[in-house]
């Protein structure tokens, strides 16, 4: 079950095999186990791609269920037993992962070391959807403006979002106090929070932006304007851990665009979990 929901997560049959310690060959053999157990194909693959079937989306529901009850089942005996231990996944951003994970998993470790901890990193903009999914136990995101009933935050930092330019620029209107915005070309995020954001700015202002490149993940999007491309948004966290903050100069258009908070994100049934509910309380202690 684990296999299988790793791959119908990543899709890609190397990627899961080196990620769960078994090889290709060893990989490819328990799928076909289990879709001959199953009586059906879970996964359409090709020389190029592999995609769930649709029974392959509907075991994925019941895989869920059965990891989570019997993983359930396990840490609720062994705290029976005055014992916390089991796993606990989570997910953010790189940036994240030190400048907001790091001193609460230190603490985490120290206290409760019989658990195991899966930490994934990828795009800030895909945690909601990752914890909600219960492809992760917690995540640290974007808190969004309408958060969704089966969802608990936790706050733990106000973050601007703030206008990059290159260091050296053709547009001259940037350096007035009404710049032409419809002659600057924009690199903004392909989604989430920070696209929101700005295209409400946008909206209020009655602009029609330039758009040169729609971009995933906020490191690219500094690299394209550090390279000239255009100007874009960052989190002002994301800026000041860059490597490449040096190419770039931060600019304050008015109006400015509204700050988000970053924080905790869980279910709210996951906080069963004694596992996941101790995690929890050393965010709300702002460790």
């Amino acid at each position: 079950m684990r296999l299988f929901l790793h791959l119908s997560q990543s899709l890609h049959f190397n990627r899961t095999a080196e990620a769960c310690h078994i090889s290709p060959p060893g990989l490819t053999r328990a799928i076909q186990k289990l879709e001959e157990e199953a009586g059906t194909v879970l996964f359409q693959r090709d020389n190029r791609q592999v995609n769930l079937t649709p029974a392959g989306q509907m075991l994925r529901v019941y895989a869920k269920a059965i990891l989570e009850n019997w993983e359930g089942f396990q840490q609720q005996l062994a705290q029976s037993q005055g014992e916390i231990k089991g796993r606990i996944r989570l997910f953010c951003s790189v940036t994240a992962s030190y400048s907001l994970l790091r001193p609460i998993l230190q603490v985490f470790r120290e206290k409760y070391p019989q658990v195991h901890i899966l930490l994934q990193t990828g795009e800030a903009a895909q945690a909601i959807n990752m914890v909600k999914s219960g492809d992760a136990d917690l995540v640290i995101a974007a808190r969004p403006d309408n958060l969704d009933s089966s969802l608990e935050f936790q706050n733990m930092v106000s973050v601007p979002l703030i206008f990059i330019a290159p260091q050296s620029h053709k547009w001259e209107s940037l350096n007035s106090s009404h710049p032409h915005w419809e002659e600057i070309p924009f690199i903004l995020p392909a989604h989430g929070l920070s696209r929101y954001r700005m295209d409400k700015w946008f909206k209020k202002n009655r602009l029609t932006p330039s758009i040169y490149a729609e971009v995933a993940g906020n490191e690219a999007i500094i690299a394209m304007v550090g390279l000239g491309c255009g100007i874009g948004i960052v989190p002002e966290l994301v800026l000041k851990e860059s490597s490449l903050a040096m190419e770039v100069r931060s600019i304050e258009p008015q109006p400015k665009l509204d700050p988000y908070e970053v924080g905790f994100c869980v279910r709210s049934k996951s906080l069963s979990s004694p596992i996941v509910a101790a995690f929890w309380a050393l965010t709300r202690r702002g460790l």
